[in-house]
């Protein structure tokens, strides 16, 4: 009986330490494709054409804006609009922006929130809030094209509620 549970012991042991194959070869590891960089912290300077849909008249324009990211997801960005009709309106607002960027497509779907001014004859305050997407092309240096819309609530009764739509162009800096 010893001798067999020693045989048992001496072959479960041999058993456990005994390796199939050559375990120095790797197997191949497809390659990784780099990840957008695009969305890197920092400034952005951004220039676009707007349209202001509802309230007082549909209308176009245009304006700039600089926008700093504290992370890739979340930043803060300041805008200047102008709308022509009868009058020019001006529209200066700060807005926090959370990002969510698809580094493997270079692209990030983004939300808006915020407030500001809206002036003509009178200054009235606005608060938005919206949503857009930021397209990142590599080619393209990291030049970054985007489109958005919010809906701005506008207290006071001298101008009516309205949407307004961008199309434009981010520089990463």
């Amino acid at each position: 009986m010893k001798k067999l549970l020693s045989t048992l012991a001496i072959l479960t042991a041999s058993f456990s330490l005994a390796t199939a194959g050559d375990y120095s070869a790797k197997a191949p590891v497809a390659p990784i494709a780099p990840e957008c960089t695009a969305f890197d912290p920092g400034f952005e300077l951004s220039a676009y054409i707007a349209g202001s849909l509802g309230g007082d008249e549909d209308v176009l324009g245009g304006g700039i804006g600089i926008a700093y990211f504290f992370t890739e997801n979340i930043g803060i960005d300041t805008n200047y609009a102008a709308f022509d009709n009868e009058s020019t309106a001006h529209f200066i607002t700060a807005d926090m922006i959370l990002r969510f960027p698809i580094k493997s497509a270079c692209v990030a779907p983004y939300l808006i929130g915020g407030a500001g001014v809206r002036a003509n004859s009178s200054t009235e305050a606005v608060w938005r809030l919206g949503a857009g997407i930021d397209i990142r092309p590599e080619a393209l240096g990291n030049i970054g094209l985007f489109a958005d819309g919010t809906y701005n609530w506008i207290n006071g009764n001298t101008y009516q509620d309205m949407t307004i739509v961008r199309l434009g162009i981010r520089l990463p800096f």
